[in-house]
């Protein structure tokens, strides 16, 4: 009896791996068009003999109208170079590196940009060293890499997003006054999680918050390392928080329930701890903060939301344009140029 229990589960295993195995299959030959084979596909067809530049960032480097992303395509054009945007919504640090890892090969960049956001990539990091965190890391890895989970997976994530979104418009809260034009609905999940996320990573006051930022270091050092073995040039960019820049956010955030402090707008310890470190690893980092600051007489983030608005990208784009024009490594890149 035992026997043939045994036998029925190792044959119950062994289709469940040949059928796994003929899906991956299907999927690397584009059989059925997955996210994951259209992602590869654009990005091979996007390669060309020109120069190259990967940008790695969350949202806030994503291309879209008016935005940072799409400004940066444009610029890197006018300059003979392909720009290869591997940025995606809600990932932080650890995301950058594994798409760096994953694509740099095939993509052979002359400069990679890191595009750090000062408001929530600590805790990216802080939240994955938890148990559930680092299970979701892994997943995401797999997902990256195999066809077949990455469609399985994202369909079951799909609809856990789905119901996720049903809960939250089903709750009392939403829509309450001062959040009617909220535009990311699963902030309501942030502040009830997370309440004290900005102060996390505004001001690193906490152990927690300290051992994230040593993770954050080592992340980028990593990112260094493997460029350099890609023979290209680092240059990283940070994107201040909303609440660093404007004090008209604090309502948006205050009334979803999430902590603010007015030092926020005076200091600057996540973007003085970044330069620290950038300057010991001799590496090129760029503030955005101060730029922003300077043109805050103008509303530069959109309405109840955490994003840059029209202006507030041409800003931030025109000082990382003044920064890579005033230095040798867009001239190095745009010549093809290698380091060895």
């Amino acid at each position: 009896m035992l026997r043939a229990t045994l036998l029925g589960l190792a044959y119950t295993a062994y289709v469940a791996v040949a059928t796994l195995a003929l899906l991956e299959g299907a999927f690397r030959l584009g059989v059925l068009k997955t996210p994951l084979y259209q992602e590869r596909q654009a990005i091979r067809e996007r390669l060309s003999s020109r120069p190259r530049v990967v940008i790695l960032g969350d949202s806030f480097s994503l291309e879209g109208r008016d935005s940072v992303g799409t400004l940066l395509r444009s610029y890197f054009a006018s300059r003979g170079m392909d720009a290869i945007n591997l940025a995606k919504m809600g990932e932080g640090p650890s995301y950058y590196l594994d798409r760096l890892e994953l694509y740099g090969e095939m993509i052979r960049p002359q400069l990679v940009m890191v595009n750090y956001f000062a408001g929530n990539d600590l805790t990216d990091t802080l939240y994955e060293l938890t148990p559930y965190g680092r299970r979701k890391r892994l997943v995401k890895r797999v997902m990256a890499r195999s066809f077949s989970a990455n469609q399985l997976i994202g369909l079951v994530h799909g609809f856990s997003l789905r119901r996720r979104l049903a809960h939250i418009e089903a709750s009392a809260e939403y829509g309450r006054p001062g959040l009617e034009k909220l535009t990311n609905p699963f902030m309501f999940e942030v502040s009830r999680e997370h309440p004290d996320f900005l102060l996390q990573n505004l001001l690193l006051e906490s152990k927690d918050a300290a051992d994230a930022w040593t993770v954050n270091e080592q992340t980028l050092s990593t990112i260094a390392e493997r460029t350099r073995a890609l023979g290209a040039t680092l240059v990283v960019h940070v994107f201040p928080a909303d609440v660093q820049v404007q004090e008209s956010h604090y309502g948006f955030y205050q009334a979803l329930g999430i902590r603010t402090d007015p030092r926020f707008l005076t200091t600057a310890r996540p973007q003085e701890h970044l330069a620290r470190f950038c300057s010991a690893a001799h590496l090129r980092c760029y503030d955005l903060l101060p730029a922003l600051r300077r043109a805050s007489t103008s509303e530069l983030y959109l309405e109840q939301d955490t994003h840059l608005n029209t202006e507030g990208n041409r800003v931030a784009f025109e000082q990382i344009r003044r920064n890579l024009d005033s230095r040798e490594a867009l001239l190095l890149a745009q010549s093809g140029h290698r380091i060895r």
